[in-house]
């Protein structure tokens, strides 16, 4: 109820700012003048560059009406002689001269306001001019994110801000994305990502508090259908679909993006603030004639890369060899070629801004369709904004930015149907002899396999997840003084979503399919108060201050429901089927709260001397009363050299900047409560107990539990030259976190088997580089920008030596202390035998062998004593090299991005280099090198499995597996390493002189080509060595396992301007 009053709240208020915000955009009130009626007609320009300053507004001082400057300046106005006239632009200092003394004039000189122009920084609760700033902060302008192709923000920012890692985890429209800055800051992989803030509002996102995996399970059918065992694959324990949070957010209606960095810059988020903060602010109306800006884009889009597989003379050469069988069917089929195109993606955007001295407003509209390049999958975003603000006195403002968004994520079977396809054999075809889906159940393949169709699966699956999301923020400001102001906001983030899996019938194994529907509904609430104080004392002294309180909580409602027996495929809805066959499998109800209490003093003296001080205190429901409430203080000094006498004639250098901080901040955990054992750690689900359902306990509590904290020192320097043409900020950071925390396996007769525990400490150090340039070559000019991280990270403590985190076939991602976290821990792979064609393994005693180790070794309780370690999947530096190179109307753009030292395992090689009785898959072309006679040079062992003792009587039945694979080794391991060209783009700019033949009717026209991920040099073997089998996960990032790579995207565009 308490949400259904605040929607009813802020649609009452909206209406109410619309009413009230019409008229004062409107430019066609007239009133009667008395006094010597006159038409004043003028020209508006630069002072400086006698430049026109389109929009300027011209208004009578007396009765407040007035108009605005055309694209060329120049303005028209009925005005009484005696009347003053007042004319203003943003960036300009205000002029007042009586209306005589203007008639006539050729040009009106507004003066540039230098204060005005300096660039603000979004900081939290407030803003501040960049050369004040004294924690580490980086922007990503509107500009930046407008020239690349991107479903989602965080893809967007990829290589354009130091110290920010961005990896995509597939090449599934709408999963989601690992954004790491400065380092891991958690062992529990998905609370690595930042805290995300919309317009003053932290938003769910991944890692933080909404469940983000689709609750659909397996979508079951979708793995089932496809038959087969995957021998030693990891794919099987990849979490389900997991969405991205960002993909509802429209690109283009972002103005800009501050990431905040140091313990100084997120301190004022407290307890959410350890693995960094984005602030996302959204687009506003501006002074001036009503805008209109209509975008269109359309292109092409395809894999990176694609598998090189055995056709079917191939495939069948080598099973039968292997199985001693008589494999002969030739339909030779593609399957990669069947499931794959090459769809249209299509981005339409149309917005309308304007205001006056009462208020602005900014309307859009969008619709983006990008499918998948799997057939019959695909992602479409439907979303509209309002962002408004109303001036109703000279002291007293009121605002709301309002975006709803629907998607509707058909993409959901990508991934399996990929994974399918390229395993399914070659040698069976798509449809049978009549025409319908080939189902080989009659194992006439030869080899006893269960396989359905991965056409089939693509065209009569249904694996959808719709989710409708409404973020908004209604705010209040009162400026007392001057100096003085106060600010009240209210907002919200309603994310209700609806996962759907349904199975088609398969005959033999689903005669009557089944499905899977699952509804969440989350709240969240947030209430923030604040006082800003910003006053010049006695001309050297400044002071800004910021004092507030915040209030947030969250609910989440989740519902899944299953049913079979469905009369025929036509029918979807569950409701549809006898309640005998439904059933819930699973409900959860659980919420929590944050209370805060903040704090920021800045302060400057001659602005040269500079220093802060944050504090923060945070209560979280998630732990219990002993531990609820923590603080979380930080403080920063500056100096600005460039401000001392010594350096003022020294002209190469506009401003040198040193600055340093020392703060904390926080993790709560990842999940709803680690105290109570009732509130999000038992789960109502489909184990049933004398016919009634009954609540499964997750977790055991822990009232022991604490706050995980992170306390971080920053030593920074930024240097600008030659008139700012030339920019340097250097960054040293060092950070250590104490009481990680960290689902830890517990003793299986507690009847767990985990448990939310603080185990142990870590640190993260490195060094950040960004180097912007802006260079003029004659007529061309070229800006840059190059930025350069490298991060080193170390496990101090572990409660628990050598704990792994989600081990898998692959070996796990290994925990020890002195080590990086994140290591692969894998036996050591020597090659192979030119003699006899053997795989050679060395274990720990430093003895070879030619039998798996995991063969020989799992009775051994030390294990692990023959694994080794073997790098991890972070790297030892990456980040961004972007360019704009502008000729006259011209202008190219070009973002790299690049990694170095990361470790990637190659899945999808070990899967396709084995080769079982339970799963006869399809395999790389690679195989064929495979020893064949003494002396032969390879890297692919001799054909062979675990019958080779009995090589005559060998059959399906012996043949269990690949003897000659070892997937726990470091045979599949490679360097990642890697430089893409993210993103290229060409544009034409209409020049104003042209625009103008059209009655300054179009203030902007661009058209554009656009590439995306066009190149990539890399060493690694697979398709993508951004991918990761799982998601958003950084700590376990660095596996591919058969993971749909990115798309490559060719694009044509239109940006038009009214």
């Amino acid at each position: 109820m308490r949400y259904r009053s605040i929607i009813r709240f802020q649609i009452i208020l909206i209406v109410f700012l619309g009413v009230q915000a019409v008229p004062c955009f409107s430019q066609t009130a007239t009133k009667r003048l008395t006094q010597n009626p006159i038409e004043l007609r003028g020209r508006v320009v630069d002072a400086e560059d006698k430049q026109p300053v389109p929009g300027a507004t011209v208004m009578l001082k007396s009765t407040k009406q007035g108009t605005a400057c055309d694209r060329d300046g120049h303005f028209s106005l009925l005005v009484s002689s005696e009347d003053s006239v007042i004319i203003s632009a943003i960036g300009f200092t205000p002029l007042q001269q009586p209306a005589r003394l203007i008639e006539g004039a050729p040009l009106i000189e507004l003066t540039p306001d230098i204060m005005s122009l300096q660039e603000v920084v979004v900081t939290g609760y407030g803003s501040q001019k960049k050369k004040e700033v004294i924690g580490s902060i980086s922007s990503v302008s509107a500009r930046e994110i407008e020239s690349t192709t991107s479903l989602s923000v965080d893809n967007a920012i990829a290589g354009k801000a130091a110290g920010v890692l961005v990896n995509s985890s597939s090449g599934v429209p709408g999963s989601a994305t690992s954004i790491t800055i400065r380092g891991l800051t958690s062992l529990s992989g998905d609370a690595n990502n930042p805290l995300i803030v919309i317009d003053g509002v932290p938003v769910y996102g991944t890692g933080q508090d909404l469940n983000t995996t689709n609750f659909s399970e397996s979508v079951t059918g979708v793995i089932s259908v496809s038959g087969g065992t995957r021998v030693a694959s990891s794919f099987d324990l990849q979490p389900e679909f997991e969405r991205n949070p960002l993909a509802n957010i429209n690109p283009a209606d972002i103005e800009s993006i501050e990431i905040l960095k140091d313990a100084y810059a997120t301190a004022i988020y407290g307890s959410r603030g350890a693995a960094g903060v984005v602030l996302i602010t959204t687009k506003k109306g501006s002074r001036g004639h009503t805008k209109l800006d209509f975008s269109y884009v359309t292109g092409v889009l395809q894999p990176v890369d694609t598998h090189d597989l055995l056709n079917s003379e191939q495939y069948n050469d080598i099973y039968n060899k292997y199985f001693r069988r008589d494999i002969n069917t030739t339909p030779n089929t593609n399957w990669q070629d069947e499931v794959i195109r090459e769809p249209v993606v299509s981005d339409v955007g149309l917005s309308i801004s304007g205001g006056d001295k009462r208020g602005s407003y900014f309307v859009s509209g969008a619709y983006t369709s990008q499918p998948s390049y799997i057939i019959n999958q695909g992602f479409e975003r439907y979303s509209g904004r309002i962002n408004l603000t109303y001036n109703s006195s000279e002291k007293i403002s009121f605002g709301t930015n309002t975006v709803i968004t629907y998607t509707d994520n058909q993409a959901l079977n990508a991934q399996q149907v990929y994974y399918d396809a390229i395993l399914k054999s070659p040698s069976l075809p798509v449809l049978d002899e009549e025409g319908e889906y080939y189902f080989d159940l009659d194992e006439t393949n030869g080899l006893g396999l269960p396989n359905v169709n991965p056409v089939a699966v693509a065209n009569k699956n249904i694996n959808s997840l719709e989710d409708t999301r409404t973020v908004s923020t209604i705010y209040a400001t009162v400026d007392f003084f001057d100096w003085l102001s106060a600010k009240s906001e209210v907002g919200i983030d309603l994310y209700n979503s609806r996962a759907y899996s349904r199975r088609a019938a398969a005959p033999g194994f689903l005669p009557n399919g089944e499905a899977i529907e699952t509804t969440s509904q989350n709240r969240k609430l947030v209430i923030n108060n604040t006082v800003t104080i910003d006053r010049l004392f006695k001309e050297f002294h400044y002071l800004s201050a910021v004092l507030g309180q915040s209030f947030e909580t969250s609910n989440e409602q989740v519902t899944s429901i299953s049913s079979d027996n469905f009369p025929n495929d036509n029918i979807l809805s569950i409701g549809a089927t006898n309640s005998a066959d439904r059933l819930v499998r699973g409900a959860i109800s659980r919420e929590w709260a944050l209370t805060s209490y903040f704090a920021r003093v800045n302060y400057h003296y001659k602005n040269k001397y500079l220093g802060g001080i944050t504090y923060r205190l945070d209560g979280s429901s998630r732990f219990a009363k002993n531990n609820r409430y923590v603080g979380f203080p930080a403080f920063s000094l500056g100096w600005r050299i460039s401000e001392e006498k010594f350096m003022k004639n020294r002209s190469l250098i506009n401003d040198l900047k040193l600055r340093s901080s020392l703060g904390f901040s926080g993790i709560q955990g990842s999940g709803f409560s680690s105290y109570y054992g009732f509130q999000g750690q038992y789960v109502f689900s489909n184990t049933q107990y004398g016919n009634l359902g009954v609540l499964e306990a997750q977790q055991p509590p822990n009232p022991d539990v604490e706050w995980q904290r992170t306390q971080s020192i920053d030593v920074g320097l930024d240097v600008s030259l030659w008139d700012s043409k030339l920019n340097f900020i250097l960054d040293y950071y060092h950070k250590r976190v104490n009481n990680l925390l960290f689902s830890s396996s517990v003793p299986n007769y507690l009847g767990y088997s985990s448990q939310e525990q603080n185990l142990g400490d870590m640190k993260n150090e490195g060094i950040e580089v960004t180097i912007n340039a802006e260079v003029s070559i004659g007529p061309v000019q070229w800006v840059s920008n190059f930025n350069l991280a490298a991060n080193r990270n170390k496990i101090l403590k572990l409660n628990q030596q050598g704990q792994f985190v989600g081990r898998t076939p692959t070996g796990g991602k290994y925990l020890k202390e002195g080590e990086a976290a994140g290591l692969f821990f894998l036996y050591q792979w020597e090659g192979v035998d030119p003699l006899t064609g053997n795989p050679l393994w060395l274990d720990g005693d430093g003895n070879l062998s030619d039998s798996p180790p995991e063969n020989r070794w799992r009775v051994d309780d030390s294990l692990d004593r023959h694994r080794k370690v073997y790098g991890s999947n972070q790297p030892d530096f990456f980040g961004g090299f972007n360019n704009s190179f502008i000729y006259k109307a011209l202008q190219l753009d070009m973002s790299f991005t690049y990694s170095y030292g990361n470790k990637m395992f190659n899945g999808s090689r070990a899967t396709l280099l084995t080769y079982s009785t339970g799963d006869g898959s399809n395999l790389s072309t690679d195989i064929l090198d495979y020893w064949k006679i003494a002396g032969h040079q390879t890297e692919i062992p001799a054909l062979r499995n675990n019958s080779i003792r009995l090589p005559e009587s060998a059959t399906s039945n012996d043949a269990t597996y690949d003897y000659t694979v070892s997937r726990e080794s470091s045979r599949f391991l490679e360097d990642g390493s890697f430089v893409r060209l993210k993103t290229v783009q060409l544009s034409y700019n209409f020049p104003p002189a042209l625009l103008s033949k059209m009655k300054n009717a179009v203030r902007n026209l661009k058209i554009y080509v656009r590439g995306t991920n066009l190149l990539t040099f890399t060493k690694y073997t697979g398709l993508d060595p951004e991918v990761s089998a799982f998601g958003s996960n950084a700590l376990s990032g660095g596996i591919d396992e058969l993971t749909m790579p990115q798309s490559r995207i060719m694009q044509v565009g239109i940006n038009l301007g009214l």
